[in-house]
């Protein structure tokens, strides 16, 4: 089995002890990423926190399934048709 890697990880001021198999510097690019996503959704912070959370993780998880889609799509021999909008794809308004 391999071994755990202990990661503290700092998002929006909130430390958090994880453990995982990837490396710290992966993690940190993972957090960097998110971080990246919720400035471009809200370059001000006007939003609550919990609001910024909720709609990097719709963003996230529409970039996730989109590629996955296109990755079947392909996989079948078709062409991706996939609609591609970055950065947000979902914001308030």
């Amino acid at each position: 089995m391999e071994k755990m890697n202990r990661v503290t990880i700092d998002v929006l001021g909130h430390r958090l002890p994880i453990k995982t198999l990837d490396s710290e510097d992966y993690i940190n690019q993972l957090v960097a990423y998110l971080e990246n996503k919720m400035a471009s959704i809200d370059p001000e912070n006007r939003l609550q926190e919990t609001i910024r959370l909720l709609l990097c993780l719709l963003n996230v998880s529409d970039e996730f399934h989109k590629e996955l889609l296109k990755q079947r799509q392909t996989k079948e021999g078709k062409t991706p048709s996939v609609p591609t909008s970055f950065p947000p794809n979902m914001s308030l308004h």
